[in-house]
């Protein structure tokens, strides 16, 4: 299974994250973008002469974030056997995990490390069966009008 379940235009446009890609550009590869250019260049592949190398840079690393982050995905899926999980939340997941590794020199306690990480205990659970998922409903027994023993009958004198 080789699913990816977000885009580079799903990544930067979740919680205006362009913002944030800009930073990135700025930190590794000197030239730092307006946010509108990330998203217009995301969208068009188009940038100004000054920026397009770090602008294809970005972009080249958040593709590769995305992929990494959809195998670890997948990976994680594969051990839970064989469940549903909407799209719309593998796609969450998927932002989340790769918002994470664009960002992995944050420390471990940044909020974008600890999402990831929360996604990650997720999988686990229901690949342990702590969380049932998939499973059909427990049924619980209509309760009978009349006490039951088990044993002989009781005889009174």
């Amino acid at each position: 299974m080789n699913a990816v379940y977000c885009t580079p235009i799903d990544l930067i446009g979740y919680a205006n994250k362009a913002r944030l890609l800009s930073q990135i550009a700025s930190a590794d590869y000197g030239q730092v973008p307006e946010a509108q250019e990330v998203l217009d260049y995301f969208a068009t592949g188009i940038a100004s002469p000054d920026k397009a190398v770090s602008l294809q840079q970005v972009k080249d690393r958040v593709e590769q974030v995305i992929t990494s982050s959809a195998s670890e995905i997948n990976g994680l899926l594969a051990l839970c056997g064989d469940i549903t999980i909407p799209v719309s939340t593998l796609t969450t997941i998927n932002m989340d995990m790769a918002m994470a590794r664009l960002f992995e020199t944050l420390g471990d306690d940044s909020q974008i490390k600890r999402q990831a990480d929360r996604w990650v205990a997720w999988f686990d659970k229901i690949a342990t069966g702590k969380i049932p998922v998939n499973k059909p409903a427990i049924t619980i027994p209509e309760p009978s009008t009349g006490a039951e023993t088990a044993g002989s009958d009781l005889v009174f004198s």
